[in-house]
């Protein structure tokens, strides 16, 4: 939770200079509740780099989104990231799962709607990611979380997931 606000600085940053990424909520949110950015974080090639990355994500999105019309989608570990209004699918169920305390933040900024949901978990309780909806396809998104897991959670979450639900469409890093 100590960088939650390093991803959002850097989409803020680069949305604002109209270059790789359109991300009116990151500029907001960045300007309602910014600090003062230090060190490494505060490096320019950090924002390009958070900016890049987000860009790819939803691109990869938006793509499987087209070939999965239907699909849940699960962005694990969605911090303060505004995907699902820059995607601009409102038809898909969309669920944004990260810890209770982020989730609480979240709330500030993001309304829930019929399609929207926010839920706080931690991705290390099996039986948590258990109960999540039931769905043929799922499309899950974890953008900047795998190296918060170890190995062997990571693969229980990936093993839950795939006995879980019968189509797994995956993009991580």
């Amino acid at each position: 939770n100590k960088t939650l606000f390093i991803p959002l600085y850097g989409k803020a940053r680069i949305s604002k200079m109209g270059i790789i990424l359109n991300d009116k909520d990151a500029e907001s949110i960045w300007g309602s509740c910014g600090f003062e950015i230090k060190g490494k974080s505060k490096s320019k090639w950090l924002a390009y780099n958070m900016a890049m990355r987000a860009r790819i994500f939803d691109d990869w999105t938006r793509d499987e989104l087209s070939l999965n019309p239907d699909a849940l989608v699960l962005h694990l570990g969605c911090g303060l990231d505004s995907r699902y209004n820059r995607i601009q699918s409102p038809a898909v169920k969309w669920i944004d799962i990260d810890m209770d305390e982020v989730i609480k933040v979240r709330k500030s900024f993001y309304k829930e709607t019929q399609n929207y949901s926010m839920l706080g978990m931690n991705l290390k309780d099996s039986e948590k990611l258990l109960k999540l909806p039931d769905a043929t396809n799922v499309i899950v998104i974890m953008e900047g979380v795998s190296m918060y897991l170890k190995n062997g959670e990571l693969l229980k979450i990936m093993h839950i997931l795939n006995e879980k639900y019968y189509h797994v469409h995956l993009l991580l890093d």
